[in-house]
């Protein structure tokens, strides 16, 4: 599935939610050449001092996604419920919650030849 996506986003960008989850499907990117949406800076969004652009640029994605407005290549994968718009979407792998992309991604650029 990570291989299908364009990249993995996590939502709520609160990786501290399940720790555990979040490093296994960012090391399942690595392995497919995908990027994710969220890093060591998101995980203390709620402590940590960080530059206006990047606030400003993770409520814009927050709002879009609550919104239902998302990139149609990407997985999301969720740390909570999700908004009423995903619901319809939303699978379960191995216990993980995830709203699946529903347009191909291309092949990474960084991938072995």
């Amino acid at each position: 599935m990570i291989a299908r996506a364009g990249s993995v986003g996590f939502h709520p960008a609160r990786p501290y939610l399940d720790l555990a989850l979040v490093e296994e499907v960012q090391w399942r990117a690595i392995v497919a050449y995908r990027p994710t949406a969220t890093t060591a800076t998101t995980a203390t969004t709620d402590t940590a001092r960080r530059a206006k652009a990047t606030s400003d640029c993770l409520a814009r994605e927050k709002s879009a996604f609550r919104e239902g407005r998302i990139d149609q290549t990407r997985l999301y994968a969720l740390l909570d419920p999700g908004p009423a718009w995903a619901r319809a979407r939303v699978r379960t792998l191995d216990g993980v919650r995830f709203v699946p992309p529903t347009r191909p991604a291309p092949p990474p650029r960084c991938a072995p030849a």
